[in-house]
Order: C-alpha cells, then sequence, then structure tokens
C-alpha cells in the first residue's frame, strides 16, 4: 500500500486527483483552477497574486473546494485543497482553522500535519506552478532556478508535488528521439556520514548505453520545520512517482517524462519521511548573505564529504 494510500485510508489509487468524483464536482474543480491560473502570475522574477480579498475573485475557487468537500468530506486532499485556496486568497484565519480541522478529522494525513508545525513559514501549493508531464515548455520561474540539477515544489491539478529538473547547458543531448525513449535509473540517498544530514536525488539517463548520464540533486532537507527545501522532500516522500524534465541553456524543454519510483527509492523515502516527521532538523539562515556564509563553512563542506565517499559507479538503483 502507498504512502498516499495510508493517508486517505483506501487501497487504490495513489494520486488523489483520480479519485471517483462526480462529473459536476469535477468541472467545479476544474473551473476552479482555471480562474486560479488567471489570477496567479508566474514569471521569472516571482509569483504574482491578483483578486485575493473576502470579495476577490480567488473566493470563487474556494468556495468550489469547499463545496467538493462538503461532498466529499472523507477525501482529506479536498480538505487540504480548500484551506490552500483559502490561504491563496489572502483569508489566513479562516484557512488555519480549516487546516486544523482537517488535521483534527484525519490525524494520519499528514500534509495537514507539515503545514500547521510550521504555519507562519508554510506557502499554499497553489503558489506552486503546476507541472506535469504535459507542459510543453519550460516556465520561467522554474527555469530560473535550474543552474544544474535540483528538486523544486509542483503541483498537478491541486496536488503539491516535487519534480525533478536538469540543466543541459553543455548541449550533452542533442539526439532528442534517442533520448525520450532512453531507460531512466533514479534514487534516493540519505547521506550516513555528515552533518548536516546530505540527501541527494540521483539518476542516471541511458541515452547512450556505454557512457549513462549521470546528474545528482543534493540537498538539506532536514533543516528548519517549514524551510521551503523541506517541505519540497516532505512531497517527494508522499509520491509513488516523480516529474523529470531536462531543460537547455536557452530554456527549451528537451525532455518531461513521470518516472515511476523504483522500490528502492520508495524504501528510502519511507526512511527519509519518519526522519522529516521525527527531527527538528538544523538552522539555515533564510538571510541571503547568511545563508551564502553558512553553505560556504558548513553546508559545502558537508556536500564535499558525501561526494568522496560515494562515486556514481557506487550507487545502487
Amino acid at each position: 500500500m502507498s504512502l498516499w494510500d495510508r493517508l486517505k485510508g483506501r487501497t487504490q489509487r495513489a494520486d488523489p486527483a483520480n479519485e471517483d468524483l462526480s462529473q459536476e464536482v469535477k468541472r467545479s474543480i476544474s473551473e476552479s483552477l482555471e480562474l486560479i491560473k488567471l489570477h496567479v502570475a508566474f514569471s521569472g522574477k516571482g509569483v504574482y497574486v491578483a483578486s485575493a480579498g473576502a470579495e476577490g475573485k480567488l473566493m470563487d475557487a474556494a468556495r468550489a473546494f469547499e463545496s467538493a468537500h462538503r461532498s466529499y468530506p472523507a477525501l482529506p486532499m479536498l480538505h487540504y485543497a480548500w484551506a490552500s485556496a483559502l490561504d491563496l486568497a489572502a483569508q489566513f484565519r479562516t484557512a488555519k482553522t480549516e487546516m486544523e480541522s482537517l488535521a483534527e478529522c484525519h490525524p494520519d494525513f499528514l500534509p495537514a500535519r507539515f503545514a500547521l508545525e510550521a504555519w507562519d513559514q508554510w506557502e499554499s501549493p497553489f503558489r506552486h506552478p503546476e507541472w506535469s508531464p504535459s507542459n510543453p515548455s519550460a516556465l520561467p520561474i522554474l527555469a530560473r532556478k535550474v543552474q544544474t540539477a535540483v528538486l523544486l515544489p509542483v503541483r498537478d491539478g491541486y496536488t503539491p508535488r516535487a519534480a525533478l529538473f536538469l540543466r543541459d547547458a553543455a548541449g550533452d543531448f542533442r539526439n532528442l528521439q534517442l533520448l525520450s525513449s532512453a531507460r531512466i535509473d533514479i534514487t534516493t540517498i540519505i547521506s550516513e556520514i555528515t552533518s548536516p544530514q546530505v540527501v541527494a536525488v540521483n539518476a542516471r539517463i541511458w541515452d547512450d548505453p556505454s557512457t549513462p548520464y549521470p546528474l545528482e540533486a543534493l540537498d538539506f532537507p532536514l533543516c528548519q520545520r517549514g524551510h521551503s527545501d523541506r517541505r519540497k522532500y516532505q512531497y517527494l516522500c508522499l509520491q509513488e512517482n516523480i516529474d523529470f524534465a531536462i531543460i537547455d541553456a536557452r530554456d527549451r524543454l528537451l525532455l518531461n517524462k513521470r518516472l515511476t519510483m523504483p522500490p528502492r527509492m520508495r524504501q528510502v523515502n519511507q526512511k527519509l519521511l519518519n526522519l522529516l516527521i521525527g527531527s527538528d532538523g538544523v538552522d539555515i539562515p533564510l538571510d541571503k548573505a547568511a545563508g551564502d556564509r553558512w553553505y560556504s563553512m558548513v553546508g559545502r563542506p558537508a556536500i564535499k564529504a558525501h561526494q568522496s565517499r560515494l562515486q556514481p559507479s557506487d550507487i545502487q538503483y
């Protein structure tokens, strides 16, 4: 049984967006997502929210998710989407009340628990760009964050997720037809020897069977509760699959594929999830200057220690 299945108390379907909702509720949710798309703009500079407030258009989206939740109270993700839409509409007190109600009604639903453990730093998933295997091009707000390989928070419809992105700055992938059909291995690794603890998402692209392309996205997810890096790994640990995209030097999308997580990756993610639940983590300065100093003095040495002990050929997928 998947993590999402256990969280929902169901034995079928890991993706809460694919529940057997009525056509009327599906249509209402679809219209709400379109409304959010009209009033939440993403650019290379950030996120811009229009028509928030009690009388704003975004309250129509929140009311639609409220109605969907009332129709299907046993599905916690709909309640989570309602609270998230309220937060987007700047109804912060009501959003927190509903998130608390969700956590009380469904104590095993971890997204609500994670949101409440650091509410002042929590961010509505509707502030994440929408990303799925159907995206035809790279989004500016994502592209500007992709320098090498990086895990980023996104959403698919109203479901928060984490996706892996790679920047092909050197033009290593020239045969896109071969790339699209290539086998891709992927796994998560938790370093046992570093402090702070390094976590890596490693992948290997078999576009050239003689020399597969290795990539590594490194982070410190066991940072303070509420930190954005911690949040995206909370998403990752609740997924059964992961979107993987490659962007070239001109921000063109070369590959966009949804990968099923292999058993080894799911096992490591379960271990990481337990750490995210139980560990308060280390404080990473949020101020950029202080954060840069912390990374230079603490973060980079931890990454080098991790990489010195684990070569790409040592990784088991």
